[in-house]
Order: structure tokens, then sequence, then C-alpha cells
């Protein structure tokens, strides 16, 4: 493939999902290795991902590059500066410590339908109980990420987000709310004028009927991101 045609395609690329996260890199041994996905910031993680990109960048010199990982509080002090870009995944069901996942009791089951019976169960009433604390939090943290990267002059692009890392279409499943909170979420990373790039949300696939089906609102999130700088 001519790189010209890959620049012409590519905004960039990420060269790991959500790094280290074992589910994507279980290749890889951090150290310490308890840490999981929020362990992008030892030592030896900086060292693998700054010679994976330079590798990259040595046949690719053209295409952006980064890693996407978790956005914690080693993000003010890590140096990034061998990455062109911050990928960080932002979700109010994560913000806090996942407090919100916590308080639905969700942690992510697998092969097993459990997860989502809880957030039937749980999720929609507990936003709606203290529905500005969680907006709150996801403001805060989109507004602090977005500080950080003015600070180091380095562009954000966000493709998973705002509300809830899981969600399905099922039977009575109200799509308002999460919506609600994407649209707060799109709103309030554009005002920061940080990012270069911004989704609506983790569900805009075809699969997603729920939200699939709201054209307006999509069609409105869009011209949002069209107009902001």
């Amino acid at each position: 493939i001519e790189q010209e045609d890959l620049l012409h395609h590519l905004m960039f690329v990420d060269l790991c999902n959500e790094w280290p996260h074992p589910l994507w890199c279980p290749f890889f041994e951090n150290d310490p290795d308890h840490l999981g996905e929020e362990g992008w910031y030892t030592d030896l993680s900086m060292k693998w991902m700054e010679e994976a990109v330079e590798i990259v960048r040595q046949h690719f010199p053209g295409i952006p590059l980064t890693f996407s990982f978790k956005a914690n509080a080693q993000l003010e002090t890590r140096d990034t500066g061998f990455l062109d870009l911050l990928e960080p995944h932002i979700w109010m069901a994560k913000c806090n410590n996942e407090e919100f996942n916590k308080e639905i009791k969700y942690d992510f089951p697998f092969f097993s339908p459990e997860g989502f019976e809880k957030i039937v169960d749980n999720a929609e009433k507990a936003y709606k109980s203290r529905e500005k604390y969680w907006k709150k939090l996801l403001v805060d943290e989109i507004n602090w990420i977005g500080k950080i990267a003015r600070e180091k002059n380095i562009p954000l692009v966000t493709t998973e987000c705002w509300a809830l890392v899981d969600y399905k279409d099922w039977p009575l499943l109200e799509w308002d709310w999460i919506k609600e909170l994407c649209e707060l979420g799109v709103i309030t990373a554009l005002k920061t004028g940080a990012w270069s790039a911004i989704a609506t949300s983790n569900f805009c696939g075809p699969q997603f009927h729920g939200m699939w089906s709201d054209i307006a609102w999509h069609q409105r999130m869009t011209g949002l991101i069209r107009e902001g700088k």
C-alpha cells in the first residue's frame, strides 16, 4: 500500500486499543503487572510504546500515531511527547474510579447476560437519582483532560465515549438518558477547544437500533462537531 493512499484514508493509527488492557495486549507483561488498564504510565510500558511508535514512524512518517489509554492522574506528569495525539476513552460510568459502575454493581462480566441485567435493573434509576452529580463527574473529567492537552500542546481525539461502556436494545430499555449524557459530552469537549475529533457515543452502529433510529439527534450532533473549533 502506498503511503499516499494511507494518508488519504487514515486520520491516525491507534497502535493498541486501551493500552495495556490484558484483553487487547496479552503479549505485554507490565511491571508491576497488577495495574491492568491503569498501568500505561509505568517505565516498562512507556518504553514499549515509544519504541513501537518509532518503529512504525520509520516506515510511515506521515501518519499520526498514538496509543489509546485511560486518562488517569499520571497524564499530567508523564512525558507523552512521542505520541502525535492523545486518544482517551471517556465515560461517565468510569469517572471517579468507576463510581457509577460500582454503584450499579456492574463489573464487565463476559459470556453472560448478568451484567446487562444489572444495567436494566439499576442504571437509569441510579442516574436519575443523582443526575446533576453524574453529569458533573463527566464535565469535570472532560475539562481536566482538555486542560492537560492544551498544556502539553497535543491534540485530543476520542472515539469511545461519554455515557456507559455497555448498553443493549433490550425490551423497554430507554435511550433518552444515554443520548443526554452523550450530548453533554460532545458539547463540553467542543467548548474546551482541545479536541481534533469527537465521537458521539459507543452506540452509533446500526445494531443499536434505539439510538441509530434517531436520525435527527445524529444530524444535530454531527452539525455541532463540524461547527466546532
